[in-house]
């Protein structure tokens, strides 16, 4: 799309950004909204308005922030910290920095 930026520190794209599964990206990534398929290693942060979608088997290494809402599904890992307004959260994924969301953090259980 117009106005998007890709290069080997940062993949700044003005909409929504869908990465694919089984991917390696190395660089930090700023978009509308941001979807990670599964099993997709990110070596970086993701940075959103709106709101971010990590799948199952996915691995941050960096910070996820949202001016949203950020779901973090069964079995993905997150090395940074996670800030937005809300996070919904898996019981079976990982945070390994700290967690902020002033308007609430909900645990998810199952599938």
């Amino acid at each position: 799309p117009a106005r998007s930026k890709l290069d080997m520190k940062l993949f700044s794209v003005p909409s929504t950004m869908k990465i694919g599964k089984g991917c390696r990206l190395h660089g930090n990534i700023r978009a509308g909204s941001i979807e990670v398929a599964e099993d997709t290693v990110i070596f970086g942060s993701l940075r959103t308005k709106n709101q971010v979608r990590v799948t199952t088997g996915v691995t941050v290494h960096g910070n996820v922030e949202s001016g949203t809402t950020v779901y973090i599904k069964k079995g993905a890992h997150i090395l940074g910290n996670v800030r937005a307004k809300s996070i919904v959260l898996h019981e079976d994924a990982k945070v390994d920095g700290t967690i902020e969301a002033p308007h609430g953090l909900r645990i998810e259980r199952g599938g």
